[in-house]
């Protein structure tokens, strides 16, 4: 009597992975992380289950009972605790920062990789396309769980892609000018491609190396948010996510004799946070409202490890 082949195993895992996107190449990617697939198929099956979620009646408040305010005494006790502490240098602000912006960016990888999205190109054309699947659901398989699944995803698709698409006509994202520069270095115009509605185009420059390469990077390494400048020469200056948590923790640790940081990085970025790290402290922007909370750049102590790469998302 023969064992059981594992190749049918394999096949059968292959198989079912395939329906969520995830293809040979990803397999293979997996494989070399050590991130076991038999895992990786558990939490897919559990995420598609037919579980209902929790159904969230209200947020727990002080008026309704399910929280319980500090009395004034506990409450100056934790601000003296604070303060002692602050004054001993036993604070070290610890940031996860290895993780990619993968839910950040789902839409625009779903755009490109559904394949119920292949021959429309135009975010009219995508709506319009999305809305006829969600009235017959048939388009989206014969298998009741698979047409839930197809459903889900392009009911997001449905609820994002109008705020995405404004979002870039009205050039709201920090990353507006990266992206258009990156355009500009391959003859490209961001302007053109909005008049055209080129959203995959556009989608394909900020995920893909050739030009932000947004897909893979951290979130520390994006940039998040623009502020009205100090400078003669921009009217915005748009922040990574990196030195806003530099900022946040120099107003936090105010009063320290140094600003104790602790980044968890990925193997994969470490050179270039490094170099974004390098740029940020250079920045005279950074530097006055380091000055604004007592610190000088020198007074940064800021240390990093990495991921271990099978604990990857």
């Amino acid at each position: 009597m023969q064992g059981a082949n594992p190749n049918n195993h394999q096949n059968t895992s292959q198989r079912f992975l395939n329906k969520f996107g995830i293809t040979n190449e990803d397999t293979a990617y997996l494989n070399s992380q050590n991130i076991n697939l038999d895992e990786v198929t558990h939490q897919l099956n559990a995420l598609n289950s037919d579980k209902q979620p929790v159904n969230v009646v209200e947020a727990a408040t002080l008026s309704n009972g399910y929280i319980n305010a500090l009395t004034p005494k506990d409450a100056q006790e934790c601000i003296n605790l604070y303060e002692t502490s602050l004054s001993a240098r036993k604070f070290v602000i610890a940031i996860p920062a290895a993780g990619a912006a993968s839910r950040q960016f789902k839409l625009l990888k779903t755009l490109l990789n559904n394949p119920h999205l292949e021959k429309v190109e135009t975010p009219e054309s995508i709506l319009k396309l999305v809305n006829t699947k969600l009235a017959n659901p048939e388009q989206l398989g014969a298998d009741p769980k698979e047409q839930s699944m197809h459903s889900s995803v392009l009911k997001e698709i449905a609820n994002d892609l109008e705020n995405f698409w404004d979002g870039i006509k009205e050039e709201k994202f920090a990353f507006i000018d990266e992206l258009d520069s990156a355009l500009q270095q391959d003859g490209l115009s961001l302007t053109q491609l909005i008049d055209s509605q080129d959203i995959k185009t556009i989608a394909k420059y900020i995920l893909e190396p050739k030009g932000l390469g947004y897909a893979e990077r951290p979130k520390a390494l994006l940039k998040f948010h623009s502020y009205p400048s100090d400078s003669a020469t921009t009217g915005v200056e748009n922040r990574l996510a990196l030195e806003e948590h530099l900022r946040r923790s120099a107003e936090l640790l105010q009063g320290a004799e140094k600003c104790q940081l602790h980044f968890m990085i990925s193997q994969d970025h470490e050179t270039l946070f490094n170099q974004e790290l390098a740029k940020i402290m250079k920045n005279p922007a950074f530097v006055n409202h380091l000055a604004k909370h007592g610190f000088k750049p020198a007074q940064l102590e800021i240390t990093t490890s990495t991921q271990n790469r099978s604990t990857d998302a």
